[in-house]
């Protein structure tokens, strides 16, 4: 039986999922309708080939990430001869959005042409690869029946899988990961590595930043789906702090201690919320205090903790206090110079390798100051004008929606820890960490006009529906015809 509105036929079969009913799968699976399909395989491939070690690596890193993304364009274009009528909505409702990103576009494209800087190439091949990520967020943003979801769940429990396999050897091999980040291991060795699951500093960071997200999603669960998202988010969370990057593991205690304090004032009955966080707070500490201070990582987490408590800033790594720079304050003030000489077309792309620009104009530390410093004002400001409108949605999608509301507080909070960590570290041009910030924080948070909507019997992308309740009233809404 199908009803017509607007020209539009809409279903009402009771929505399947692998062969069982909406109503009787866990909470976020309700309310999709969607099985599997070759092209959902296909983008959750995507996105694990763009974060996961033992995928990167083995495809010889962005290569694989391209010939995944082909491949799910080719799938889409095999399954479907027309895209859901909702993508074209959320094109033209974000094309503010998409105008600043096709600037800052320009702006890398322009530079690169004509010869300014000294990696101008990588810099196009990451703002391509930023491309493809916004290309797949759209069109399973823009998508009703919730196909988002099952791709989040999907890709936190791959990641999960893949860093708890790896912690035995962050046990046995201290400090491991930021040998990786130095350079101070061959290719051949890093590619061993990374079969067992063992990233390097993007990886990491990325999961510090999202790991809120995945605990958020977890506590808004109940049953078995709530138990296996939590092993996943403690498990990524002990791979961050093995990985011995401090910054990765403050930015993620700062999320996780937000994200409690949301979790208790939105919970029915806050004294047993505290009493619950009290409890897994003293476990966490007897774990540390028994089993994890006296290890390697322990005490090289415990020094920079002290450093930064002492002297306010913490010391810069092997290969940048070789340059005779040594803290972080002084790497953070070559790019601040330059920002005062150059303001408004900086010095060209200079971040991603090294070349004589490197530690001479750019830092090399803090995204924000790094790109304002390569792409001054005029360029760069388009970028950030770009974000700001991204986290802007999501913000004003997850205030806005009634269901997961920790799911939604680990969106925002994210957003946050996001733009804070930009100014201390780099991540937009970490592939991983960009891609973790699209599948995980953004993805889903895509609004259709309220007016278009309720002529389309289209339900929010983000709320629970009740089906049949939109189809009846559809149903009695008299036909005005294709208008």
């Amino acid at each position: 039986m199908t009803s017509s509105d607007s020209g539009m036929n809409i279903r009402t079969e009771q929505p399947k999922v692998w062969g069982r009913t909406s109503a009787r799968l866990p909470q976020p699976l309700r309310g999709i309708r969607p099985g599997w399909s070759i092209s959902m395989v296909m983008a959750l491939v995507f996105m694990a080939a763009t974060i996961l070690p033992s995928i990167s690596w083995a495809g010889h890193g962005l290569k694989i990430v391209w010939v995944t993304f082909a491949l799910w364009l080719i799938a889409l274009f095999i399954e479907q001869k027309r895209s859901h009528p909702n993508l074209m909505v959320a094109i033209h409702q974000r094309m503010f959005e998409l105008g600043m990103f096709a600037c800052w576009c320009t702006v890398v494209i322009l530079n690169t042409a004509l010869g300014r800087g000294y990696v101008g190439e990588y810099h196009l091949l990451l703002m391509g690869t930023q491309a493809a990520f916004i290309i797949v967020e759209l069109y399973y943003s823009s998508a009703t029946d919730g196909r988002y979801k099952i791709l989040i769940l999907a890709l936190i429990i791959t990641i999960g899988i893949e860093v708890v396999r790896s912690l035995p050897f962050l046990l046995s091999s201290t400090s491991i990961s930021r040998q990786i980040a130095t350079g101070l291991m061959e290719n051949e060795q890093v590619s061993a590595l990374a079969a067992f699951g063992i990233g390097s500093y993007s990886l990491y960071t990325g999961l510090g930043i999202t790991s809120v997200v995945q605990f958020g999603l977890a506590l808004s669960q109940r049953g078995w789906l709530r138990y296996l998202l939590l092993a996943s988010a403690i498990g990524c969370a002990v791979g961050v702090i093995l990985s011995m990057f401090l910054a990765a593991s403050l930015i993620m205690l700062m999320g996780w201690l937000l994200l409690m304090g949301v979790y208790v004032w939105q919970h029915p009955s806050r004294l047993r919320a505290m009493l619950t966080i009290l409890l897994v707070a003293s476990l966490l500490c007897i774990t540390w205090s028994t089993q994890i201070v006296k290890t390697e990582q322990g005490m090289y987490l415990q020094e920079k903790y002290f450093e930064i408590i002492h002297h306010g800033t913490v010391s810069t790594s092997t290969a940048i206090s070789n340059n005779d720079f040594d803290t972080r304050t002084e790497v953070y003030s070559i790019s601040l110079n330059t920002i005062a000489s150059f303001p408004v077309f900086g010095v060209g792309p200079s971040t991603g390798s090294r070349n004589p620009n490197y530690l001479k104009y750019v830092g090399g530390h803090s995204s924000w100051l790094d790109f304002l410093a390569e792409y001054g004002f005029f360029g760069f400001g388009f970028y950030l004008i770009y974000f700001a409108a991204v986290c802007y949605r999501v913000v004003r999608f997850s205030l806005r929606t009634n269901a997961d509301p920790l799911f939604s507080a680990g969106r925002i909070i994210a957003c946050l820890l996001f733009l804070f960590f930009g100014f201390i570290n780099p991540i937009i041009n970490q592939p991983v960490i960009i891609g973790l910030f699209y599948f995980s924080v953004v993805m889903g948070t895509g609004y259709i006009p309220v007016h278009l909507r309720n002529r389309l019997g289209i339900p929010h992308p983000g709320h629970q529906v009740n089906t049949t309740s939109v189809l009846q009233s559809v149903d009695r809404q008299p036909s005005r015809g294709s208008g």
